[in-house]
């Protein structure tokens, strides 16, 4: 992520990396990042959500319409996890 960002002359807080993993989640957060998992099985969204993922999607497709430019909102499969 850090790399990225200076790549891009961004601050990294600035980026969101997407991961499917648990080791992903935790160096996003350690280099001071938010992280967006991709639960591309159906038990890593509650592994992801417990890991401390920003948010969760299992779709790319609907992440990537929220990341364009202009885009009217969010989609229902891409939320932020449930936390009590």
């Amino acid at each position: 992520m850090l790399r990225a960002a200076e790549a891009l002359d961004a601050p990294s807080a600035a980026c969101v990396p997407i991961g499917d993993s648990l080791a992903d989640v935790r160096a996003v957060h350690a280099a001071g990042g938010a992280a967006v998992g991709y639960a591309d099985k159906p038990h890593k969204r509650q592994a992801l959500v417990e890991a401390g993922a920003e948010a969760v999607t299992e779709d790319m497709r609907a992440l990537a319409h929220v990341l364009r430019p202009g885009s009217p909102g969010r989609h229902s499969r891409c939320r932020a996890p449930h936390r009590p």
